[in-house]
């Protein structure tokens, strides 16, 4: 006898769309301990989003190029970024300051931390990057 396979649960969307962005968003990321939101784009800035009201805290600019992906650290107090302009940057999430700039060769896709917050991995049109703060 045939089985007819279960559906997936039904899922709503959250009740606001968040948008601060003038074009695509390219990437996003949860801070670990939930209060913050990141989001990147094409028009090369980082929102910063208080992640229970869903405002925005504060706009990110220094990427010459898309900013492509977004990694914020496991205790939540900076945020990574990776761009089309070949540079991944470490930011202060309270502050909004630019506290490293790593110049690569060719576009960054995605960036990760470790675990424990003292490295990062990014990789790109170059290869993979590891990078010890």
């Amino acid at each position: 006898m045939l089985r007819t396979p279960s559906r997936p649960p039904t899922r709503r969307l959250l009740p606001r769309v968040l948008r601060a962005h003038s074009g695509s968003v390219n990437d996003c990321a949860f801070s670990p301990d939930r209060h913050f939101i990141a989001s990147v784009g094409a028009d090369r800035s980082i929102c910063i989003w208080d992640a229970d009201l869903g405002s925005l805290l504060r706009t990110l600019t220094g990427h010459r190029q898309h900013v492509n992906g977004c990694a914020i650290s496991p205790d939540s107090t900076r945020l990574a970024s990776v761009s089309n302009d070949a540079t991944l940057r470490v930011w202060d999430i309270a502050t909004g300051a630019c506290l490293t700039i790593l110049n690569v060769d060719g576009i960054l896709a995605q960036c990760a931390w470790a675990p424990d917050g003292r490295q990062l991995v990014a990789v790109g049109a170059g290869g993979l990057y590891l990078v010890e703060l």
